[in-house]
């Protein structure tokens, strides 16, 4: 799953790449895309998204034991057990 996902990221941050550079009319070669503002936002759409897919989840393991323990504990006891 982790393959797919970076696979996904790398795509979608090259082709935001270029369907941006397309939009800002830097990189010519499309009639339909040069030089249109609308692909230049849908490029950088695209980049933000395979940057936020490659970009490793910023939760700790700790941190999502105490939620964890939070969630599942009441005052402290296991599933709400007493003592």
């Amino acid at each position: 799953m982790r393959i797919a996902a970076t696979i996904l990221g790398i795509v979608l941050l090259f082709f935001g790449r270029v369907w941006t550079l397309q939009g800002a009319n830097i990189l010519t070669g499309s009639a339909v895309m040069s030089g249109h503002s609308l692909w230049m936002w849908i490029g950088i759409a695209a980049a933000i998204v395979g940057i936020l897919v490659l970009a490793p989840p910023r939760v700790r393991p700790r941190a999502a034991n105490r939620l964890r323990h939070r969630i599942l504990c009441d005052n402290g006891s296991p599933l709400g057990t007493a003592g």
